[in-house]
């Protein structure tokens, strides 16, 4: 397949389902079926479509409903590094820009007598300031009057003292075990309870930074390279 546009980042987000990242616009690949091509899904808008604008990252829930583009730039030749974020829903074809550097999904239990909870999280790391904040949302339950309101938390997150300025650049969620796993530029691993978003450990993995991570669904826990 000869792709439209100049590919800038790819992931596959299943067994036989390619996203591609372009330089204007996001596509999955589904090559389960013969002779297929990639779908357009959505345009990157705001910061995220920038020249200058790095992608590290994309991520989709698990019913493919939900997207989030990822990327950093800087305006002080590297001093400090903006993160920009594009959540987009498929169904809606609405977006939501959002400031920071890591988001994920995760099906994850939220409550005994439910189902999992079709869960996004990130964090939060606004331009020009250094306070942190996880958000965890439930973004696939109904919203409406006289309906339940989905689960969500959120919680402040202080960055080790050593590396005060330090920021994520991974979150993965453990769904056998109800946690979400930051990693941090600086080597940092911090582990957060879902249904509580309090965090439970906070530790250096690595004396190097951290360039790239993925999660295991089979192990509940990741892998990363320095």
């Amino acid at each position: 397949h000869q792709a439209a546009e100049q590919i800038v980042f790819w992931k596959w987000l299943g067994p036989r389902m390619l996203a591609l990242v372009g330089e204007k616009d996001i596509y999955h690949w589904n090559l389960e079926t013969a002779s297929s091509t990639p779908e357009k899904i959505f345009q990157r808008s705001g910061k995220l479509a920038e020249a200058g604008t790095q992608v590290i990252s994309y991520a989709a829930n698990s019913q493919l409903s939900w997207c989030l583009l990822t990327a950093i730039s800087t305006q002080d030749q590297g001093r400090t590094i903006d993160g920009n974020m594009q959540l987009y829903s498929v169904e809606k074809k609405q977006q939501q820009m959002l400031e920071g550097h890591a988001g994920g999904f995760g099906n994850v239990l939220t409550a005994d007598s439910e189902p999992p909870s079709g869960l996004f999280a990130f964090m939060e790391r606004k331009v020009g300031s250094l306070q942190t904040k996880l958000h965890i949302m439930d973004v696939t339950k109904p919203r409406g009057e006289g309906l339940p309101t989905p689960f969500r938390a959120q919680v402040d997150v202080a960055m080790p003292p050593e590396a005060p300025s330090d920021f994520a650049v991974a979150l993965h969620f453990c769904e056998k075990q109800g946690l979400v796993f930051m990693i941090t530029k600086a080597g940092f691993l911090l582990a957060f309870d879902v249904s509580s978003a309090t965090m439970l450990v906070r530790t250096r993995v690595s004396q190097d930074t951290i360039f790239i991570s993925t999660g295991s669904q089979e192990s509940g826990g990741g892998v990363f390279s320095q």
